[in-house]
């Protein structure tokens, strides 16, 4: 098909220092940013108000033992999405540096889904500032894990509409909390758990008034579960 870009920007078997700054559109028909094939990102994707869209597909995509360093801040005004998923963390790659949303991240099966491992210096997935993980939510069947909190939605207007969904073979072990809703912030898709849950202050902890999860459904292990109103 003649002009049709199917990734926007792609990453193979190599390293790129410094990272990707997007002020404006990445687009590709199938995806926007692929890292892949033993690739090093180092210094982080940062979209600045700007589209990073992977059409019928992901946004952002890590594959085959590659590895992100510096994170993603996706920024206020900023909307990560793909058809099936905005954010995509494959079982043999790593993000480092947490991600972090003050914008929009959507895609029908999952806003984020992770399969490999999702680290953070205080916080591995940060929701925040009226920020949007919309679609099918936060999705993890691998490691998410900081030494604060490993999923985190705070702030008046932040909402994680498509739910957090630690399904079999997911864990999430903050050293504080795993999972913290609080200064207002929504999850209106709930929170439903059959991988491994735990921390050593709270697996759940929902705190601040309008602070709000519509359900909580555990089939496995959960470690512990905190309301603080």
């Amino acid at each position: 098909h003649p002009g049709l870009v199917v990734v926007g920007a792609y990453l193979f078997d190599s390293t790129l220092n410094g990272g990707v700054n997007n002020t404006g559109v990445i687009h590709g028909a199938t995806g926007g940013v692929l890292v892949g094939s033993t690739a090093t990102l180092s210094g982080g994707i940062t979209n600045n108000a700007g589209t990073i869209s992977g059409g019928t597909d992901i946004g952002i995509f890590l594959s085959k033992s590659s590895l992100l360093s510096g994170g993603v801040d996706n920024m206020a005004g900023g909307t990560i999405s793909g058809g099936k998923t905005g954010i995509a963390v494959d079982g043999t790659s790593k993000i480092t540096g947490g991600i972090t949303d003050n914008g929009l991240i959507t895609g029908a099966l999952a806003g984020i889904n992770n399969a490999g491992r999702v680290t953070g210096a205080v916080t591995a997935i940060s929701v925040a500032g009226g920020g949007k993980v919309a679609g099918g939510g936060i999705v993890n069947t691998g490691v998410v894990a900081a030494p604060g909190i490993d999923i985190a939605a705070t702030g008046t207007g932040t909402d994680i509409s498509g739910g957090i969904h630690n399904n079999a073979g997911g864990v999430l072990t903050g050293a504080a909390t795993a999972i913290f809703v609080g200064g207002g912030a929504a999850v209106s898709g709930g929170i439903d758990n059959s991988g491994d849950i735990g921390a050593a202050g709270a697996a759940v902890k929902v705190s601040g008034a309008g602070s709000t999860v519509s359900a909580i459904t555990n089939s496995l292990l959960m470690a512990a579960v905190q309301d603080i109103f």
